[in-house]
């Protein structure tokens, strides 16, 4: 209102002015941006003669503005249309005020970020997993509900469960998920990209702008900004920090004479609020004295598009609004426009793992890709490190100097598992497993398994450690003992010159291996065996023979896609092995079979044409020869026991149940195979056909079928992580008999539970 003041006659002074409450000292310096814009009051005296004598009339400057951003949800939206208002009608902005989401809008625009960069920020699918973007976390930390199958290997039950000890030395148990976290991890790559966001500019603030976070702390730091947004706390992923805890609003702590208040409120008058109970309670409590806060308060009356531009939309016609209350702001060319400030997100993070024991760091490393870039590296080292049982929580926290430092727990972790596996060959058996995972310059994993099935039983321990001199070497011992000895039902349907009654095995296997690249590995193995096979005694006059075979293999690898070896739904895999194979006979005398040259390849492709059907073609060849003084090259000499002979042979596997016990038709020193597979299914389950070619070069004496044989198997497969059921019907024919397939009364029928491979 105009005032106007007589001090005497002959003088009159003009003032416009704002009705508001003093700021006191203590209060200006608990709001630094209020205290600076709000400075002493600049008057101009212009006299004039008014007869004979001088009179003076004084005209207030226009007020200062400050912008005050709060905090809720949707508030990065509604800000967003709020600023593009402010930059559409030039209103002068004087200062910013943030907390929240609101500070992180504000700080970027006070730096001089274009509102359509924040935009393309906040719309990064990197920052899809924070709250706050429109999302209702009302039901956040409501997981779905889970079976704990393990997720490979032996159908099982297992409890995954890490332990450490604290400063007392009391141990302490903690239950792990099987998998990786996602949505942990999802959530700590959207913080680093926030982080990453506010430090990829480094100017300072073209317009003056203060944090105000809990308690009534204020700064303007990127620690300030940071600690004000309702992210993750590091040390405890359930927890909340600030943000939409406090104070919700941001607000003058005192109304000032000299400064107008802009409040940008997110929340709309009228509407139900759909969050959390306790975030309704905040919410409440803050906007029930809003009506009295001095100031222009920008706020919704209603939303009827709730979408992100919605949100935008109601921002900007809420200021739109407002424009005739600013009219104490003057009219001020502002132009935010010029000299923006580039929005170009970080090539390269440089992480650093001072967070981690010294003893972890190698193996932590070196998941970190060099050669990655932006958010892929980050993410490629979560996920890739969380596969390792004994790690989890992977975060990053990116430090002010740009560099990102990388946490995780770290912790000896062990597995318990019980299930079991088993087929009408083998008939049932039960599975148990006690596996360790620990970290020290490497990562060891110890696993000590073993089945029982009446007949069947075995123990199999197995040792891995990875990492072993740099990221891409391995080593491998493992050491099989079993009892293999299929059902009466499936022997008595074999000729009784080629049954195997039963294999006992004792192995030991090392493999050490290194990995080329991402698709390519290249592998030295080892194989000294024990074996005893029992036979039908009233043919070969005893009821068992020891064999010691004994191999050097170099294998190379090719994977790309998902590697299943026979419900493969995409990509390309290869194999190719080279060894040495030696055998030795115990028929009460020494007798043995020279070292011979072993050759096995194989290739795989896979595509899926739509998602509920794909296509699998396969090639594979095999040999294996010695040289004989004389002859040359030459298959591997008999010992003068076919059925033994068969042991030694490689097995050929064209179908997956067709690989469950020795077959003489399926054995040979030299073949190649063709393989056509394919499936009607929903992720694996349903209809599955394979078929097969497979051609014996040396023309097994043993098998009963021609050279040329054909292997076709209808099958019905359920899958869930590690528990598999197969079942179907199988029959194998040579050119001679292979009008048979049509009669289906002389198929194999079969079930299988586990996908697993004993041989």
């Amino acid at each position: 209102m105009l005032q106007v003041l007589s001090a005497t006659p002959d003088s009159v002074v003009a003032q416009d002015s704002v009705q508001a409450a003093p700021v006191s000292e203590q209060d200006s310096s608990a709001n630094p941006v209020a205290a600076d814009s709000a400075s002493v009051q600049d008057t101009v005296a212009v006299q004039a003669p008014v007869d004979s004598a001088a009179a003076a009339v004084t005209v207030s400057k226009p007020l200062k503005s400050v912008l005050y951003l709060g905090g809720g949800e949707n508030s990065p939206w509604f800000h967003l249309g709020v600023l593009y208002a402010i930059e559409t009608y030039s209103v002068p902005v004087d200062s910013i005020v943030g907390t929240s989401w609101g500070a992180y809008v504000g700080a970027l625009w006070a730096k001089g970020v274009a509102p359509d960069d924040i935009q393309r920020i906040l719309l990064d699918s990197d920052l899809d997993s924070l709250a706050g973007f429109g999302a209702d976390d009302a039901s956040a930390g409501n997981e779905r509900f889970a079976i704990p199958v393990s997720e490979k290997g032996f159908p099982s039950l297992r409890q995954r469960f890490s332990v450490h000890v604290d400063s007392s030395g009391a141990l302490h148990r903690r239950l792990k998920k099987l998998s990786p976290d996602s949505s942990s991890i999802e959530s700590s790559l959207a913080v680093l990209r926030l982080q990453e966001s506010l430090l990829r500019h480094k100017e300072g603030y073209r317009i003056p702008f203060a944090v105000l976070g809990c308690d009534s702390v204020v700064g303007n730091s990127y620690d300030n900004i940071m600690s004000s947004l309702p992210v993750f706390d590091r040390q405890d992923a359930r927890d909340h920090i600030s943000g939409d805890v406090c104070p919700y609003l941001s607000l003058p702590a005192e109304d000032s004479p000299d400064e107008l208040a802009i409040i940008a409120v997110a929340s709309p008058l009228r509407g139900e609020y759909r969050g959390t109970a306790w975030k309704r309670a905040i919410r409440e409590g803050v906007l029930k004295n809003l009506g009295t806060q001095p100031g222009v308060i920008v706020r919704p009356h209603t939303i009827a598009d709730s979408s992100r531009n919605g949100w935008i939309q109601a921002g900007f016609s809420a200021l739109e609004s407002k424009l005739s209350h600013m009219a104490p702001l003057g009219k001020r060319n502002v132009d935010y426009a010029s000299n923006r400030v580039p929005s170009v997100p970080w090539f390269k993070f440089k992480p650093t793992y001072d967070s981690l024991p010294s003893e972890t760091h190698n193996p932590v490393k070196s998941y970190w890709n060099a050669s990655d870039t932006g958010l892929v590296a980050p993410r490629n080292f979560a996920y890739g490190f969380s596969q390792f049982p004994s790690c989890d929580s992977v975060s990053f926290n990116m430090l002010s100097d740009g560099d990102v430092l990388v946490d995780a727990n770290i912790e000896p972790t062990f597995d318990i598992a019980a299930g079991g596996f088993g087929s009408n060959v083998l008939g049932p058996n039960a599975y148990a497993e006690l596996s360790f995972y620990f970290v020290n310059q490497m990562e060891i994993a110890l696993t000590l398994a073993g089945f029982y099935g009446g007949n069947t039983f075995g123990f199999t321990p197995h040792l891995s450690v990875e990492r072993l001199w740099s990221k891409d070497w391995g080593l491998s011992v493992a050491f099989d003992w079993m009892h293999l000895r299929p059902l009466k039902s499936y022997i008595n349907e074999v000729p009784a010159m080629a049954r195997i009654y039963e294999e006992r095995k004792s192995d030991i296997s090392l493999m050490l291996h290194y990995r080329i690249n991402e698709h390519v590995n290249i592998s030295a193995d080892f194989l000294f065996a024990d074996r005893t096979y029992e036979v039908e005694e009233k043919i070969y006059y005893t009821d068992s023979y020891n064999v010691y075979p004994a191999s050097q293999k170099l294998r190379l690898e090719y994977l790309s896609g998902d590697g299943d070896r026979w419900f493969s739904r995409n990509g390309l895999s290869a194999n190719m092995e080279l060894g040495l194979t030696s055998v030795g006979f115990d028929f009460g005398f020494d007798e043995f079979i020279p070292t011979f040259i072993t050759v096995f390849g194989d290739v795989q492709y896979s595509l899926s044409p739509k998602p509920f059907a794909s296509l699998t073609a396969a090639a594979a060849f095999a040999t294996e020869r010695f040289h004989k003084e004389g002859f040359g090259y030459v298959y591997p000499e008999t010992s003068g026991y076919r059925v033994l002979d068969n042991t030694i042979r490689h097995r050929i596997k064209p179908t997956p149940w067709r690989s469950e016990w020795l077959d003489s038709d399926l054995a040979s020193h030299e073949y190649g195979l063709l393989r056509l597979s394919g499936g009607l299914h929903y992720h694996g389950n349903g209809l599955w056909l394979f078929s097969a070619y497979v051609h014996d070069f040396e023309e097994n004496p043993t098998a009963s079928l021609g050279k040329h044989r054909f292997v076709f198997e209808p099958a019905l497969r359920l899958s869930y992580k590690s528990v598999c059921v197969y079942a179907g019907l199988s029959r194998i024919v040579d050119s001679e008999t292979f009008s048979d397939l049509k009669k289906f009364k002389d198929y194999d029928f079969f079930i299988r539970i586990g996908n697993y491979d004993l041989f």
